[in-house]
């Protein structure tokens, strides 16, 4: 996954899709849990995942955990659809 000020690159292996552009439909802060959704804009029919959802956990001791999980549509998201993709995300050094 990346996000640039213009561009959001997700591509799981089988459904491969091009870096799209993107507008952020919802920031939420719940307890110690952030959550960005994105929305692709212009994503071809071939992209199965159009919304992408980035949570940021910080534990009690201060640790911070990444996840992405993907959605196939803003919709989908928002009723808790159960066809998702979900990846924990890990900084390489």
């Amino acid at each position: 996954m990346k996000i640039t000020p213009r561009r959001l690159s997700w591509s799981p292996p089988f459904n491969p899709c091009p870096p799209t552009a993107y507008t952020l439909a919802e920031r939420r802060q719940e307890g110690s849990v952030t959550r960005w959704a994105y929305q692709r804009v212009g994503a071809p029919k071939s992209c199965f995942y159009k919304a992408v959802v980035l949570e940021k956990t910080v534990d009690p001791d201060g640790r911070i955990s990444w996840n992405a999980v993907s959605f196939t549509s803003m919709k989908a998201y928002k009723a808790n659809s159960n066809v998702w993709l979900s990846c924990y995300l890990i900084k390489l050094d």
